[in-house]
C-alpha cells in the first residue's frame, strides 16, 4: 500500500490518517469488507481514520454491524466521520427517496468513545483543525450538486479556519469545492492544507487503472461520477491544484442501490488511504 506524504511549515507533530470513504452499509452488507480494513488499521497503526461520508447505503437501513465495526476500531485510533448525500435518503416503499438522517445511528455514534461526527464544525487536536462540511439532501438529490447551491451554503457558514492550525476540511464531495476555492482565495476555506473526500467513486474504473493514470498524468478526470456527469474533473486520486487534497476511492463503488450492477464491486480494491503529514525538512544551505 502505498503512503502519500504532505509536507507543510506549520508546527505540527508527524501525523498519520488513514482515509475511508463511500461505505455504503446495508443489510447485507459482506462483514469481510469491513474485517479487511479493521486488519489494515491494525497493521498501519493510523493516528486518526476519516471517513468521508456515504456510511450508510440509506439511513433507514440496519446499521448495527457498522456500529460494531467503529466501536471496534475506535479502541485503536481516533474517528473523524462527515456525513454523506446517502446518508440523508431514506428509501420509501413506493420507490421514491425521502429525506431523514438516521438519529438512532448518530446517537449510538456520539455515544462511542473516541469518536466525532463534524456537522459544519471542527475540533482541534495537537494543532491540527479537522473541519467537516455538511451538505443537506437538497443540494445533491433537488439541486444535483449545483455550482449555485455549493456557493450558498458554503457563503453561510461560520469561518472555521485559522492560519495558526493545519488545517484539514473533509467534505463528502470534491465537486465544486476546488472551482470555489480557485474563484476565491481569500474566503475562509481556501485556508485549507488539505482537503479529504469521497463521493465520486474513482469515476466507476477500478483501482488498479486510475491509479497507473493519475500518478503518470497527475489527471483527475475519470469515466462518470454520481448523476451521470461524464469524463468529470476531480473523480479520483490526489489533486493537485488549486490546493491539495486526496479524492478517496472507496470501500464499496457499486452499492446496493445500484441493483444489478452492484455484482460488479468484486472488480475494485478495498483498502485504506494512508496519508503522512509531516514538516518540510530544514534546509541548512540557507
Amino acid at each position: 500500500m502505498k503512503q502519500e506524504v504532505f509536507l507543510t511549515k506549520k508546527n505540527i507533530n508527524q501525523t498519520n490518517i488513514a482515509i475511508i470513504a463511500d461505505i455504503h452499509y446495508h443489510n447485507h452488507y459482506n462483514k469481510r469488507i469491513l474485517d479487511r480494513i479493521k486488519k489494515q488499521i491494525i497493521e498501519n497503526k493510523p493516528d486518526y481514520l476519516i471517513i468521508a461520508g456515504d456510511l450508510l447505503d440509506r439511513s433507514n437501513y440496519k446499521y448495527q454491524g457498522l456500529l460494531k465495526f467503529l466501536e471496534e476500531i475506535a479502541k485503536i485510533t481516533i474517528i473523524i466521520i462527515v456525513l454523506g448525500n446517502h446518508d440523508y435518503y431514506i428509501d420509501n416503499k413506493d420507490k421514491t427517496i425521502s429525506n431523514g438522517v438516521n438519529q438512532a445511528f448518530i446517537k449510538d455514534f456520539n455515544n462511542l468513545n473516541n469518536t466525532y461526527l463534524l456537522r459544519n464544525e471542527r475540533i482541534i487536536i495537537d494543532n491540527i483543525c479537522f473541519y467537516g462540511l455538511d451538505f443537506p439532501f437538497d443540494h445533491f438529490r433537488i439541486d444535483k450538486e449545483s455550482y449555485t447551491s455549493f456557493k450558498s451554503i458554503i457563503e453561510n457558514q461560520k469561518d472555521m479556519l485559522e492560519n495558526k492550525y493545519y488545517n484539514i476540511t473533509i467534505i463528502h464531495s470534491p465537486v465544486n469545492i476546488y472551482k470555489y476555492i480557485q474563484k476565491n482565495p481569500e474566503s475562509n476555506i481556501a485556508l485549507s492544507d488539505l482537503i479529504i473526500s469521497g463521493h465520486t467513486h474513482n469515476g466507476c474504473i477500478p483501482y488498479c487503472i486510475t491509479n497507473i493514470i493519475n500518478r503518470v498524468f497527475k489527471s483527475n478526470r475519470s469515466l462518470a461520477s454520481p448523476y451521470r456527469y461524464i469524463f468529470p474533473k476531480y473523480a479520483q486520486g490526489r489533486v493537485y491544484k488549486p490546493k491539495d487534497g486526496i479524492i478517496y476511492e472507496g470501500l464499496v463503488k457499486l452499492s446496493k442501490s445500484t441493483g444489478i450492477l452492484s455484482i460488479f464491486d468484486f472488480i475494485f480494491h478495498k483498502q485504506i488511504k494512508m496519508i503522512t503529514i509531516k514538516k518540510e525538512p530544514i534546509n541548512e544551505d540557507k
